[in-house]
């Protein structure tokens, strides 16, 4: 089993500065993850336990959460994993497989957390062009 180095960018780096290098990207990319299940997380427990805030709108909102929540976990596990698995045989079909598996996933909930985005700003824009036919509904 060969290191391939230089697919990195490192032509003179030794193992253990690339061991480093991988460990920083993986620290960072699980500290950016956590931040956004925290944070993904109150906005839904917000909605959830607050009986004002479920409006149609906040449901649009709680939907994209949702959605964003899915896609930091999907793309800071898949970042964690190709950061790790440089240092190891990535020939392998089940790495292959993982990381089509997760590729596939972080593309449909990502168009999910765009379409989301769209829904909301057409709510909002029909909230502000007919405010007088607009209900603002309670769920």
């Amino acid at each position: 089993m060969e290191l391939n180095i230089t697919s990195w960018g490192y032509n003179n780096a030794s193992v253990g500065e690339l061991t480093l290098e991988v460990s920083k990207v993986s620290y960072v990319a699980v500290l950016l993850g956590v931040v956004i299940v925290v944070g993904n997380a109150i906005t839904l427990l917000t909605i959830k336990l607050t009986p004002s805030f479920r409006t149609t709108t906040n449901m649009y909102l709680a939907s994209m959460t949702t959605a964003d929540l899915l896609i930091g976990v999907v793309i800071i596990l898949s970042v964690v994993l190709n950061a790790s698995n440089e240092l190891f045989d990535r020939s392998g079909m089940v790495f292959k497989y993982v990381c089509l598996s997760l590729q596939c996933v972080a593309g449909t909930v990502g168009m999910a957390s765009v379409s989301n985005l769209a829904l909301v700003s057409l709510d909002r824009c029909m909230a502000v062009s007919y405010p007088f036919f607009y209900r603002r509904q309670e769920i």
